[in-house]
């Protein structure tokens, strides 16, 4: 037996290396690459933050020029979380506009509310005046003065006769475009 160990001792040695390549060798290597991997990903995930702190003043900048643009443009929206108080201040204040103006208001009606982002809503409100030709001229500019915005979308008007005479009645129909944001910005 112990000659049949001899002859085929080599045998033996090249099975125990394969034994050993196959259950040590082969698993460390995997694992050797598997970590490769993740120090590249690590490196890459590095030099993406160290991009970022570096460009961080421009962001900031950026930031900054984003926030001083928003607080112009709020000033031209209504700020109101609950959409009954909106809608009642956005009467009035077209109501408003429209007796100052000396005319009669014959419909005011809200249409629909378009999502513009998350907080910002555009609401489209339909009115229809009857008055002196002057009249539909003030109420117009008034409106196109407003602080909050109030935009004029779309506009008809009729009437029997124009002369220049103060009794001429003019009835315009206008489509008005107001914006609400319901961040916590002061009002």
């Amino acid at each position: 037996m112990k000659q049949i160990l001899i002859k085929y001792q080599h045998y033996c040695i090249i099975l125990l290396v394969l034994i050993v390549a196959n259950y040590v060798t082969l698993p460390l290597w995997e694992r050797m690459e598997v970590f490769q991997q993740d120090i590249s990903m690590q490196q890459r995930q590095l030099l993406k933050s160290e991009n970022l702190v570096d460009k961080g003043e421009d962001l900031d900048k950026q930031l900054n020029v984003v926030r001083e643009e928003n607080a112009k443009v709020t000033q031209y929206m209504f700020n109101y979380k609950d959409e009954s108080e909106f809608k009642i201040y956005v009467q009035q204040k077209v109501e408003k506009i429209i007796t100052n103006s000396q005319c009669e208001i014959e419909l005011l009606a809200w249409k629909n509310e378009k999502k513009l982002t998350k907080e910002t809503s555009m609401w489209e409100l339909e009115t229809r005046i009857e008055g002196a030709p002057v009249c539909v001229v003030k109420v117009t500019r008034a409106i196109e003065s407003s602080k909050p915005l109030i935009r004029i979308g779309d506009f008809n008007f009729r009437a029997r006769r124009i002369t220049g005479a103060v009794r001429d009645k003019v009835s315009i129909v206008l489509q008005l475009f107001v914006f609400n944001t319901s961040t916590e910005a002061s009002k």
